[in-house]
């Protein structure tokens, strides 16, 4: 699993955003979210302003075809990289609780 996270300005939406780039578990296609609207620590999720939901499994970090696809994202939209957002939510990840199952 490839995934990172990243606060960027956009001039189109005129305020910092943090969006995530990675790879697709099943089908392995790269993508780039749309802005972050919250954060499900408890379940190492985002949830973006369109309400898609994305899962981030394992360590930061991206590589091949999600590289490829950031770098062109950010050049197409015209994007500065502000700054690298996976340590933030990596915090707020280890700081959760686990989500409570039914046996609890």
């Amino acid at each position: 699993m490839s995934w990172g996270a990243f606060e960027v300005l956009v001039p189109e939406l005129g305020a910092p955003t943090i969006h995530i780039a990675g790879v697709r578990e099943v089908g392995g296609e790269g993508r780039v979210s749309s802005p972050v609207a919250k954060v499900d620590a408890p379940n190492r999720s985002v949830v973006t302003s369109t309400g898609r939901i994305y899962r981030l499994l394992g360590a930061p970090g991206l590589q091949g075809e999600a590289t490829y696809v950031w770098q062109r994202w950010v050049k197409s939209w015209g994007a500065e990289v502000l700054s690298d957002a996976a340590p933030a939510l990596l915090h707020h990840f280890e700081a959760a609780e686990p989500p409570h199952g039914d046996d609890a």
